[in-house]
């Protein structure tokens, strides 16, 4: 009995060892994404994305490299980071407490008395006063630029522009195109310039994760020299898996590449091999509320 009751006991306490090894394992490679992905963020120009990413790494859970690196960074980006605040006003210059405001499409709900936090870049503030029509207003605001106040006056609502019944639905004239169709060579031309779009964007993807293997392996030299085998092994595993993902990305591209191009070039011996087609004509048109084109021809 004493046996079998020492054997539940162990293999009880195995299971829990091993419940939080992977927890820990789950911790660690958490923290590592987010490392990862505010670095990203930064050289994108996402700061505060990256700011918030980089105060989630600088848990005390997070490994002692990656908390040290984390910490310094949100405090790099603390100093750099851009803050405004933005005030509507009417002709008078009486502030518009009631105005709503949305800056890149996303409705604003800070408080605004207080200077937020905002990426380096272009904007565009869309406001909304009562009893007028939304109005857009561009800023552009620059790294290090602290608790800048962005003043709008409200612009005077325009005259009516005319009913969409008199506006003109005059067929826009068309280039001369020698009567032959543009609709098959397009689709297929169109279809290449994604492939290459897509392999651009692959090997974009490439460059990251290379970049960020080797980020993970000096980490993991610097592991190594601290003697902090647990770390290393870690970065080891990281470095390996992008370097991977590196190499995969890059095949895809070149194989989305030469897709794209093949697809381009048959695009565009399509358009020149086909027969002419005769008295063709294309023929789009728009009015305010509706749009779209005529095609016909005789054959």
């Amino acid at each position: 009995m004493r046996r079998r009751a020492w054997a539940g006991f162990a293999i009880a306490l195995v299971v829990l060892l091993s419940r939080d090894v992977r927890a820990q394992k789950k911790s660690v490679d958490i923290c590592v994404a987010n490392f990862e992905e505010a670095q990203l963020k930064e050289k994108r120009g996402k700061l505060v994305g990256a700011r918030d990413l980089y105060a989630a790494c600088a848990d005390p859970k997070c490994p002692t490299l990656v908390r040290t690196d984390c910490t310094a960074k949100r405090d790099e980006i603390d100093r750099t980071i851009p803050t405004m605040t933005i005030v509507v006003r009417d002709a008078a210059g009486t502030d518009i407490a009631d105005a709503k405001l949305a800056i890149d499409g996303e409705p604003f709900t800070r408080d605004r008395s207080r200077a937020f936090p905002v990426d380096p870049g272009e904007h565009v503030i869309t406001y909304t006063v009562p009893g007028k029509p939304p109005a857009d207003e561009k800023i552009t605001i620059y790294e290090g630029e602290k608790a800048r106040l962005v003043a709008i006056t409200a612009k005077a609502p325009t005259t009516k522009s005319p009913s969409p019944q008199t506006a003109s639905a005059t067929p826009a004239a068309t280039p001369d195109t020698g009567g032959r169709s543009l609709v098959v060579p397009l689709i297929v031309a169109g279809v290449g310039v994604v492939f290459v779009a897509a392999a651009i964007g692959l090997e974009i993807t490439a460059q990251s994760d290379e970049t960020a293997a080797e980020g993970y392996a000096a980490k993991a030299e610097e592991a190594g020299q601290a003697s902090d085998e647990k770390s290393r092994n870690e970065f080891l595993a990281s470095s390996s898996s992008r370097h991977d993902a590196a190499k995969r990305d890059q095949l895809f591209a070149i194989i989305a590449g030469s897709a794209g191009l093949v697809a381009v070039g048959i695009g565009v011996v399509l358009y020149f091999v086909q027969p002419a087609r005769k008295n063709t004509a294309f023929a789009p048109w728009v009015t305010r509320s509706a749009g779209g084109a005529m095609l016909g021809g005789a054959f």
